[in-house]
């Protein structure tokens, strides 16, 4: 597949998506209340130093397909949901890093006003019934957006974290058509809490889902950062 044709496939799963945010989140974009939220969601975010010499970057992406943005559409009860979890006060999503050939990278930061609003949030995320929810919302997702390319979700499926017990991680594997070219997109999510932040890592990849030792490489970085912002 050509570079012109992959960076299609990479704008079609931005396209399709819903708005962006981090664990679970609603439509209402947050604004930075202090310089010290602003600063753990500026250490939350990917940045060109996290990636090796010749990836590139490009501007944030206009949605996500990540648990949060998508599995509230599901239906009434979906929404019910989803509605229960707390927002973040602060929300950011990174640029898109790519290697140009298979991988893309980004993340989504959500400061929260305390521990416990994480904690419950994450809960959510976690549960039986989210991964129901999502699996639901995708495909009506997908099936709503008929030019994208993404022509049908093949699996959704909650996976092995690649950083730590606490944190959770699903992959969303779809079939893409569009001028010519097909395969197989993975998309992982995984959803990291760092003291009263959220974090929701992307890695979108064609043929085969990014390794979890590659994912490991990149989040364990940011996750020390936070955690050092977050110290008093």
């Amino acid at each position: 597949m050509g570079s012109r044709t992959w960076r299609r496939v990479l704008i079609a799963v931005g396209a399709t998506a819903m708005v962006s945010g981090a664990l679970h989140y609603d439509a209402v974009a947050a604004v930075p209340s202090d310089a010290t939220e602003d600063a753990i969601v500026q250490a939350g975010l990917f940045t060109a130093s996290d990636f090796p010499a010749g990836w590139t970057e490009d501007p944030p992406a206009s949605g996500s397909l990540a648990p949060g943005a998508v599995a509230g559409s599901a239906s009434s009860k979906c929404a019910a949901l989803a509605e229960k979890s707390p927002q973040p006060d602060v929300r950011e999503s990174s640029a898109r890093f790519s290697n140009g050939t298979v991988i893309e990278v980004s993340d989504i930061v959500g400061v929260f006003s305390n521990d416990t609003a994480v904690t419950t949030a994450f809960k959510l995320s976690s549960s039986r019934a989210l991964l129901s929810c999502y699996r639901a919302g995708l495909r009506k997702t997908v099936r709503q957006q008929p030019t994208s390319g993404l022509q049908r979700v093949l699996s959704v499926e909650k996976v092995a974290s690649p950083v730590s017990e606490r944190s959770v991680a699903y992959e969303a594997k779809f079939r893409f058509v569009k001028s010519g070219a097909s395969g197989a997109i993975f998309a992982v999510y995984v959803l990291v809490p760092v003291g009263r932040t959220g974090i929701t890592f992307e890695f979108t990849s064609i043929g085969t889902p990014v390794s979890s030792a590659r994912q490991r490489s990149l989040i364990a970085p940011v996750i020390q950062r936070v955690d050092e912002a977050q110290r008093p």
